[in-house]
């Protein structure tokens, strides 16, 4: 079964276009949309880019859902597999009860699982989230999310990820369903998946996921910003 030869890990997924009608960064609602196409089989890692609703339904961020479909949620320490099988009714990990979508906040991540059998192209309609607070608990894997829908690289400011010496990030790649392991030095200098190349740090693209190790010895705080001009 595909789900139990999810390691820890973490992604990053092409998405598309955001568009928004804030003039400054002192608008309270900033709404856009983001388009990510989503192909059939194989797990992809993504993330809410927008706070679609008040509890982000797993329905309300992913409105191409399909029979079949599959989200994991990771635990902190397991996944727990959800099966959509009509609005209202997903299969919930225990194999057997049938309830309601579960939900997918904001700043954190999910695997996907397209099992329709064509590309999906999934359109979140929302409002952009200028800040967000995740907690990066200690010595343990989060599998997170950035709030705001751009592309930043992973010491970006944008990102605003508090990084020291050792934090690891781990990349999803989806076309060869493997993880990718980036270690942080200082900024601009990650060791790479092979263990020997030092260089810059990865780009996650909107909508994009990634598990990340605090290696801090204690919970740390990630205020996600975005930067409006």
């Amino acid at each position: 079964m595909r789900t139990k030869s999810l390691l820890l890990a973490a992604a990053a997924l092409a998405a598309g276009a955001l568009s928004s009608q804030a003039q400054t960064v002192y608008s309270a609602n900033i709404v856009g949309y983001v388009n990510t196409v989503i192909p059939s089989g194989g797990y992809q890692l993504i993330a809410p880019s927008l706070s679609v609703t008040s509890t982000n339904s797993a329905e309300d961020v992913l409105p191409a859902l399909q029979n079949g479909d599959v989200i994991l949620l990771w635990s902190g320490s397991t996944y727990l597999e959800y099966t959509y099988g009509a609005p209202g009714q997903w299969q919930y990990p225990d194999g057997v009860t049938v309830g309601p979508a579960p939900l997918l906040g904001n700043g954190k991540g999910f695997f996907y699982l397209n099992n329709s059998g064509l590309a999906e192209t999934n359109t979140q309609v929302g409002t952009v989230l200028l800040t967000n607070t995740t907690t990066l608990p200690a010595g343990q894997y989060a599998l997170v999310g950035s709030t705001p829908p751009v592309s930043d690289s992973l010491d970006g400011t944008n990102f605003n990820l508090p990084l020291i010496n050792g934090d690891i990030v781990l990349l999803w790649n989806p076309t060869n369903q493997t993880y990718l392991n980036y270690t942080f030095g200082a900024t601009g200098q990650w060791q790479y998946p092979d263990g020997v190349t030092i260089g810059p740090a990865p780009v996650i693209p909107v909508g994009g996921s990634f598990f990340y190790l605090n290696e801090s010895g204690s919970a740390e705080t990630w205020t996600n910003n975005l930067t409006v001009q």
